[in-house]
Order: C-alpha cells, then structure tokens, then sequence
C-alpha cells in the first residue's frame, strides 16, 4: 500500500472517530485549495469536485482525480451520494453527486484530461452536446465508463450460453464481463436483467470480445444476462449486504 492511500485511510479513520460536531464547510477556493490526488492548485472551478470525509472537505481538481481517490478507499469505508459534489460547467456552484448530470466529451478542454463536464440539469447537459461522440450520464454511469475495473471475467458464447454460464462478484464492484463470441447472431444483443441502467451491448463479429461493464450497486443471488427476447445466457451472482430499502424489496 502506497503512503498516498494509508494517509487517506488514516485521515479517514481519525476524521471519523474523532472529529468534532461541526459539518464540513462544502466551497473550493480557486488558487488556494489543491487536488488532494494530484497536489496541483484548483483554478478552474467549473471542472472541480469534493467529497466530504468525516468533517473535513476533501478537493479535487476534476472528477477523474475525485474518481481514483475514491477507488483507493478500503471497501469497508461507506460514502454516500450525497457526500460527493462536482462543480456545474456554467455556474462552478458545487452540486450533490445525487442529481449531477455529466457529459463524456473529448471536444473541450478538461483539466487532467479528465474528458468530462458537469452540470445541474438534464436540460443544461443536453444543450451542451454538439457532437454524437458525446454522452449524457449520471455519477454511476461515469464510474461504471470510466472507473478502473475490479473484476473482469472472460466468457464465451456459443451455443446460446455464456462458458463459464456463472460469474461471481461483490457489490461495488466494477465488473467487466469479456464475451467472446464464435456463434454471433445478426444483431444479437445482451443486457443484465435487474441492472436496466446499463445499457444493452450489441455484440461484434465472430471471434472479437465485446465488453459489458457494470458497477454492482445491489447485491442479488442471480442477475440474468439475457439478450432482446429474454433468452438467459448466463447469471452474475452478487454477494454484499441490503440496503434498507433492498431488504424491502
């Protein structure tokens, strides 16, 4: 373990067990605060982001160094939405990872080359896009793009069956499911049942891998994967505890 991610972990812990009763001030300050990834100095607001760490506010240049801190977190340590903020393109006023609305672009510049801007609103996102290269996403979906995978498992289909026809995974989890095709169907496209924010991937030609990425948000004993008319190819089995809310489900 480097000493960039056990210094995260002991502020972390000593934020949590120690600090004291006042919430963490949520503002960055441009030529003053610093990319707690990176260490350079913040001055493009719009294209910042934080997260909150006990009472402290932690702040990054972009998303992209938000992002990697994130990922070296223990798996044990909870960080909710509402505790991660990135700045609006428009305006920099810092909002809740909940509603941020993020467009993928290579067509502006970003800071760190972190190919993505933010916004408070579908509406600001959509008015924003010029290319079709460009895509409209949520904070799971630029994690589920653009995260370092934890977990990437090779299939193959043929024969209507995903070999091995069972993948076992962990919630929070960034999944890469490699499918090798040798008998592709014209037009053939599969999706994880339970997982309908992730979109339906169309497979490529005989003997290329297509990729099905997927942040394992909830824990289940079987997701299908299945393609257009509900054929199950295989089942990704999840292990983590419910949410409250998952327990009611």
């Amino acid at each position: 373990m480097n000493f960039y991610r056990m210094s995260l972990i002991i502020l972390s812990a000593f934020l949590l067990m120690f600090g004291c009763a006042k919430e963490a001030k949520i503002e960055i300050t441009s030529g003053l605060d610093a990319c707690h990834t990176c260490n350079m100095n913040i001055n493009t607001l719009n294209q910042a982001a934080g997260m909150v760490v006990g009472q402290d506010f932690l702040t990054y240049d972009s998303p992209k160094c938000l992002l990697r801190d994130i990922e070296s977190l223990p798996d044990s340590f909870t960080l909710r939405n509402s505790d991660i903020y990135m700045a609006d393109y428009e305006s920099s006023e810092l909002i809740s990872a909940e509603s941020i609305v993020m467009v993928l672009t290579d067509h502006v510049p970003t800071v760190m080359n972190g190919r993505v801007v933010c916004f408070s609103s579908a509406e600001k996102a959509a008015a924003f896009v010029k290319h079709d290269d460009e895509i409209i996403t949520d904070w799971v979906g630029f994690q589920t793009l653009r995260g370092t995978p934890d977990l990437t498992v090779e299939v193959t289909l043929s024969h209507y069956e995903l070999v091995p026809n069972l993948i076992e995974a962990n919630k929070g989890d960034l999944l890469v499911v490699r499918v090798h095709s040798t008998s592709t169907q014209q037009g053939l496209q599969l999706s994880v049942r339970g997982y309908e924010e992730v979109e339906p991937v169309e497979l490529t030609a005989d003997n290329e891998y297509t990729d099905i990425r997927l942040l394992l948000t909830k824990p289940g004993a079987g997701f299908p994967i299945v393609d257009q008319s509900g054929h199950s190819y295989g089942m990704i089995r999840v292990a983590g505890a419910h949410t409250e809310e998952e327990a009611q489900l």
